[in-house]
């Protein structure tokens, strides 16, 4: 049984808890602009609505907010404004573009996985600080018994919805039409149904599966009649207790065109609480080097609008793209996947991203531009430079967005390249003109990059570009020469004496008793590589992952 009144005390504690925190980011803000105007914050005590405005008069900068929660994003874009010289920009009135702003957190790879106590409030803060209002989870369905779900109630407890990815274990041959697989996804839903703090149940469809489409109760079904049989298996265990997140998979171009021509109807076809979500490209969300997923043009050509609340997958944080260990911003995503999500019912926007990142990082620089854009703000160059400003002053320089670019093309031409290493489709001539193009952008950006850095003062805790920059040259060297290896091309001169060194994302194995770079076989890694203690390399993996964030707001809340 479940006792209420600890609920409410636990609740009413970490209510405080925020108020606390309110008022030292309030107090931080005055500190930074003691010669400046005073801050006065008001807010719904009872509020819900993510809105708030920002005035300024006779001296003072007044921020009016309709719920907690969103006071204390407010107060945090004024510290922005602060800190970049920007505060300008932060006047007048902010509204939710979106009404679900969810984060995949991918680094949890079960419920279990979620800390406890003052991480967890953490990670609850962090979401809520950068704008989002909702976190991707998944849960297996051994964790039923388990009763790992009290953690989730701190997520509510700071306004976060919560969406359960349902992780099954699907023995060979089974699908969602056999009875006895039916049953059991419709008894993990049964139980779901019974946790309050679950708002949405997320489900990553499988009518693509061999075994769903050479189903006997499949053998008469077109491929859009696969998918609506299955969603309606799902809507019927929910009862419309819940909303249902159906993603539409595809593997590549190929069969993403073949979902296009009845995907208006599909969407038409489901049932009022279900949201159908997409990969924002044609096949793994994560794979950014893929081309638009042909929904986009639908949307485009479309007269009528789809009524259909839809949820655009898209990978911010840059899973399987280096995750921001690498200097790379995700600019490219953010103009062509958030910014045109217009018109039709795009409840929100579903991002990517494998941990909450320290204040200071590439990562946390890429998910608040992504957040300043389902906040409504349409300039994400600008938001860049006003990050940097804020951040990393001393990175700010002319030209540094554009270098910042760059960067992200080649990582874009390194992640085609580990996908074509496994399919063979390109000609040895054309391998070597893709390594080739790609060790030439690299060389000049290292000399663009060397001829702009300053050395960093020992003293100074600061990275320098250079040093981020190096660890990616590193990788990105690596997977060329690896995909050279596997097409059986070969180049010259693709590593040099410094990338035996270590990085992030690959490693090189070398035969005793050759050369220095003879015999090379460079391996890729799934799981990054820390570096040692005190490394340049263990600074940038701690900055960029859940325990340097965790770390700096202990250190925040003990200087409050």
């Amino acid at each position: 049984m479940v006792n209420n009144s600890k609920i409410e005390d636990f609740s009413h504690s970490l209510m405080m808890k925020m108020k606390q925190y309110l008022n030292d980011i309030q107090k931080d803000f005055e500190r930074r602009f003691s010669t400046g105007p005073k801050l006065i914050v008001k807010y719904k005590e009872r509020g819900t609505a993510e809105k708030f405005s920002v005035s300024y008069g006779g001296g003072v900068v007044t921020l009016e907010a309709q719920s907690l929660k969103a006071a204390v994003f407010g107060v945090e874009q004024l510290n922005i404004g602060v800190k970049s010289g920007h505060l300008g920009e932060s006047l007048g009135e902010r509204v939710s573009k979106f009404p679900l702003r969810p984060l995949w957190l991918t680094s949890f790879g079960r419920l279990a996985e979620l800390p406890f106590g003052e991480k967890l409030e953490s990670i609850c803060r962090g979401v809520v600080q950068l704008g989002y209002n909702a976190v991707c989870l998944p849960c297996h369905e051994d964790e039923i018994e388990k009763n790992e779900f009290d953690k989730l109630e701190v997520f509510h407890d700071f306004g976060i919805q919560v969406i359960l990815k349902l992780e099954i274990d699907q023995s060979e041959g089974e699908c969602l039409l056999d009875h006895h697989f039916r049953e059991k996804v419709q008894d993990f839903v049964h139980s779901l149904q019974q946790v309050s703090c679950v708002d949405y149940i997320f489900w990553e469809g499988t009518f693509t599966q061999r075994e769903f489409q050479q189903h006997s109760e499949a053998q008469d079904l077109l491929l859009s009649d696969m998918a609506i049989r299955e969603v309606r298996i799902l809507e019927e265990a929910l009862l419309e207790q819940r909303s249902l997140i159906y993603y539409l998979p595809c593997e590549d171009l190929l069969s993403a065109q073949e979902q296009a021509p009845w995907f208006s109807s599909f969407c038409d076809d489901v049932g009022k609480n279900t949201i159908v979500a997409f990969s924002a490209v044609a096949g793994d969300p994560a794979f950014d080097h893929q081309q638009p997923h042909p929904f986009w043009e639908i949307f485009r050509q479309s007269l009528d609008s789809l009524y259909t609340p839809l949820l655009p997958i898209v990978n911010i944080g840059a899973v399987k793209q280096g995750e921001c260990l690498w200097p790379t911003l995700s600019l490219d995503l953010i103009n062509r996947y958030l910014l045109p999500c217009n018109r039709h019912h795009f409840l929100g926007v579903l991002s990517l991203t494998p941990s909450l990142p320290k204040a200071t990082s590439f990562l946390s620089c890429n998910l608040w531009v992504a957040s300043q854009i389902l906040w409504g703000q349409s300039q994400p160059e600008r938001l860049v430079e006003t990050w940097f400003a804020a951040y990393r002053p001393e990175l700010n320089r002319s030209g540094f967005v554009e270098t910042l670019k760059e960067i992200r093309q080649v990582a874009l031409g390194i992640s085609f390249l580990r996908y074509s290493s496994n399919e063979g489709e390109l000609s040895k001539e054309e391998c070597r003109a893709q390594a080739e193009s790609l060790l030439a952008q690299l060389r000049r950006l290292q000399i663009v990059i060397e001829n702009s850095e300053t050395t960093r003062n020992q003293e100074d805790d600061k990275l320098t570009f250079k040093e981020y920059f190096t660890f990616f040259a590193r990788d990105a060297r690596r997977i060329i020469l690896h995909f050279l290896q596997c097409n059986h091309v070969s180049v010259a001169n693709v590593l040099n004496g410094e990338d035996m060194l270590e990085s992030f994302w690959t490693a090189v194995n070398q035969p005793s008793g050759g050369g220095i770079l003879a015999g090379v076989k460079p391996t890729l890694f799934e799981e990054p590589n820390k570096g040692e203690e005190g490394s340049a390399m263990r600074k940038i993996y701690e900055e960029t992952t859940l325990n340097g964030y965790v770390e700096t707001q202990r250190h925040r809340d003990a200087k409050g």
